[in-house]
């Protein structure tokens, strides 16, 4: 309960600076940030209870990924189309490009997802 009024607080005080600024997306930041906070609060409540072992290499790789989700939403803004249009492209575009950072740095869940795939189709590694 905490962390979700923490979360709530961090969420208020944030959109007053980043809405005047950034419109819709200072919103989703401002949310995103707050929801940060909640899991961050989370981790850090349930180390007491169960063991946690946090990868801090595979958190990396998640990092990488997102930015790079970051940068394709930035350079397709240059992109002029109507808005459902535009949402589903960056969904797209950003869908694939994070699975592409995520198989080239070899992170586990796409190494797996990669593994099942060719076991499926009977496909052997070389």
């Amino acid at each position: 309960m905490y962390a979700t009024i923490v979360s709530a607080v961090v969420n208020v005080i944030l959109n007053f600076v980043f809405i005047p600024w950034l419109k819709h997306n200072g919103a989703a930041i401002t949310t995103t940030i707050s929801e940060a906070v909640v899991l961050v609060w989370q981790i850090i409540a349930a180390k007491e209870y169960i063991r946690i072992k946090i990868k801090k290499a595979e958190i990396g790789k998640v990092v990488i990924g997102c930015g790079s989700i970051i940068i394709v939403c930035v350079a397709l803004e240059c992109v002029k189309m109507n808005l459902i249009m535009d949402a589903a492209l960056k969904v797209v575009v950003s869908v694939l490009v994070y699975a592409a950072v995520l198989v080239l740095t070899r992170h586990q869940v796409a190494v797996a997802f990669i593994t099942g795939v060719k076991r499926k189709f009977g496909i052997a590694n070389k």
